[in-house]
């Protein structure tokens, strides 16, 4: 009949059948692969820079550490809904004190203050030094610093948000390496830590930090991003004030 296929047509079309089948697994199904492989899920790199206060040290009037210059370059890496603020001074016991920076992470609902050390750091017998370009050797408690600092951060935001948050300090150290393992009399994990080397992937060096103290995820909170967390906390550690001038009465 005229609509039938003999053996010889039936072997033509499922030649071509095959050939389009193994070009498929050949071209198609790798391609695919690499598209997927080609974006790590963790990937350190963020396609917005960090929300930056202030958004550049250039201005600053007055002396700005040059380690502390380092690490507000590195942490601009970080994604846009991530706040990171240097410079955070408060007064106690009439006594002035700074927070080097503090990141607000408004997925996570967490703050964390990171104290900045430095120059040639060194542990001696329980005792941090801090060597500078001079060759000048200093005594130095970064981890004193930085768990009070977050103390005193944490203590003016409480009470004052009506959100729940959750804290925790840190300690950098841009200009040395640091040893895998940390004595114990040193007070501060290795985990606290982030040195040189981690510098080169911020984020994740501070990623790691946080998770020391929230125990979770960024991945499992990813959806709840909440920018007024992040703006009252801002409203608190770095306040806006515009005064009003009055003109006074002149008396007779």
């Amino acid at each position: 009949m005229g609509g039938d296929i003999d053996e010889e047509e039936l072997s033509v079309v499922n030649l071509n059948l095959e050939i389009k089948a193994l070009q498929h697994s050949i071209f198609q199904v790798p391609v695919q692969k690499h598209i997927l492989t080609a974006i790590p899920k963790n990937t350190d790199r963020s396609d917005k820079m960090a929300t930056m206060h202030p958004e550049s040290l250039d201005r600053i009037d007055g002396f700005v550490a040059d380690s502390e210059r380092k690490v507000f370059e590195k942490l601009k890496e970080f994604r846009q809904d991530i706040h990171v603020v240097w410079s955070v001074p408060w007064t106690e016991d009439r006594r002035d004190y700074e927070a080097d920076f503090v990141i607000i992470d408004p997925r996570r609902r967490a703050i964390l203050v990171l104290e900045v050390k430095g120059g040639n750091i060194s542990l001696e017998n329980g005792q941090w030094y801090s060597t500078d370009q001079g060759g000048q050797r200093h005594e130095i408690d970064p981890v004193t610093q930085a768990r009070n600092a977050s103390y005193a951060i944490k203590n003016m935001i409480h009470g004052k948000i009506c959100s729940e948050f959750r804290w925790g300090w840190g300690i950098i150290f841009p200009d040395v390496i640091c040893p895998d393992e940390i004595s114990p009399v040193a007070f501060v994990s290795r985990v606290r830590i982030i040195d040189q080397s981690d510098l080169e992937k911020p984020i994740a060096a501070v990623d790691r930090v946080f998770k020391d103290f929230t125990h979770d995820n960024v991945e499992q909170v990813v959806d709840n991003t909440d920018e007024k967390f992040a703006q009252d906390i801002l409203d608190i550690i770095r306040p806006t004030f515009v005064g009003r001038k009055v003109r006074l009465s002149q008396s007779s």
